[in-house]
């Protein structure tokens, strides 16, 4: 019986990344119990509740004072299985994982951990932004130079590395030179919980207005360009009254300027910011809101085009990188840099009734297409380990 361990380090207000890892949970339930043993390396108590129960848990010691430095007390040491040691002697954290001696790390949020393990390692890459959205605050200068060369040693040292798509395998051969024979496309899927969370009324919960309204659930960084959607809705908000946008994510840091925007719009009465929700009241969003706004400047794709397609979401969506694959026919491609575009697809989503319930339609085939796409499962079978 082979042994594979998961690491899991990201918390709830992650976004994607923790959505990512609840999707894996769920297909590495299907492994065969036969053949597979799981172990689960956790860093915070709040994964317990999500895990299944035949899974093995590791509650793992806090970073050391070492911790923080072992990537740069790394560039001393040439050989891999040097370094490796040394991360073991100085890190209580990767000595408890390399005791549980695994055949099989599974690292699914880009932790460069990977590369400090005893065991093989299969890691996943969400996307490399840093490189080609660079003008944003979000990519400074040293956070650049920190992700590249956290991203060079998860290429170096994972056996198998996990992108969203076939631009995302692009992006990692252009920047990093892995081979494509290591690299596997799983494409994201429905995370579990928009299936089964129970709808609520949203409008009582959130003291909301009961309106139409456009929905954007994103961090409030720079690169998910709230300012020319709200540029947009002014518009649209001249157009009518009649409609709100209901903005929901975690405070990141593109917020001060978000509120100053609405607030010299004067759309403080129809914009209503909820901050960070818990995910199981996410899919009551999606089945009363009149579309789905998605305009961020990043990808290669994105976690919510798939869930308002699964909820019966319109959706309107930046035609970015691996966006028009994703989506498919199933949304209006909008450009994201140009706010009256914006408007206008919103607009025709919002008064064509038929192009409404077309792009309804599209997304409900667009996710029937995928639903047999690999995921974490079809790797660890393909791969000799």
């Amino acid at each position: 019986m082979k042994k594979v361990g998961l690491y899991l380090s990201v918390l709830p207000h992650s976004g994607g990344s923790f959505q990512y890892c609840l999707t894996l949970i769920k297909n590495m339930k299907k492994l065969d119990k036969k053949k597979y043993k799981i172990q689960v390396f956790l860093n915070s108590k709040i994964w317990k509740k999500y895990l299944p129960t035949n899974f093995s848990v590791i509650e793992l010691k806090k970073n050391s004072i070492f911790d923080n430095y072992l990537n740069y007390l790394g560039l001393l040491f040439f050989s891999k299985k040097s370094y490796k040691n040394f991360c073991n002697f100085l890190s209580p954290k990767i000595n408890q994982i390399n005791k549980a001696e695994c055949d099989l790390m599974i690292f699914p949020s880009q932790e460069e951990l990977s590369s400090k393990v005893f065991a093989k390692s299969i890691t996943t890459i969400h996307d490399l932004m840093h490189k080609y959205e660079k003008n944003f605050k979000e990519y400074s200068f040293i956070k650049k130079l920190r992700r590249d060369f956290y991203y060079s040693k998860i290429c170096e040292n994972s056996m198998a590395v996990i992108v969203d798509s076939s631009i995302g395998m692009k992006h990692v051969t252009d920047s990093y030179g892995l081979s494509k024979k290591k690299i596997f496309v799983c494409k994201f899927e429905v995370p579990e919980y928009i299936k089964s969370s129970k709808i609520i009324d949203v409008y009582k919960k959130y003291k909301l207005p009961r309106k139409e309204f456009i929905f954007y659930p994103a961090q409030f960084w720079e690169h998910k360009n709230h300012l020319n959607l709200i540029k947009a809705f002014n518009l649209i908000n001249k157009y009518s009254k009649k409609i709100d946008l209901i903005l929901v994510g975690a405070n990141k840091n593109s917020l001060f300027k978000i509120k100053n925007e609405i607030l010299n719009l004067k759309l403080n009465k129809f914009i209503h910011i909820l901050g960070y929700i818990k995910n199981e009241d996410i899919p009551s969003f999606y089945k009363k809101a009149s579309l789905l706004s998605y305009v961020s400047f990043c990808g290669p794709t994105n976690i919510p085009p798939i869930e308002a397609m699964y909820c019966g979401c319109p959706v309107v969506c930046s035609n970015v990188y691996g966006m028009k694959q994703q989506v498919g026919n199933a949304a209006l491609m909008i450009n994201p840099k140009s706010y009256k575009d914006i408007y206008k697809k919103i607009k025709t989503v919002l008064y064509n009734k038929k192009i409404k319930k077309k792009l309804i339609n599209e997304g409900y085939v667009n996710l029937r297409k995928n639903i047999n796409n690999p995921n974490i499962c079809t790797i660890i079978e393909k791969l000799n380990f």
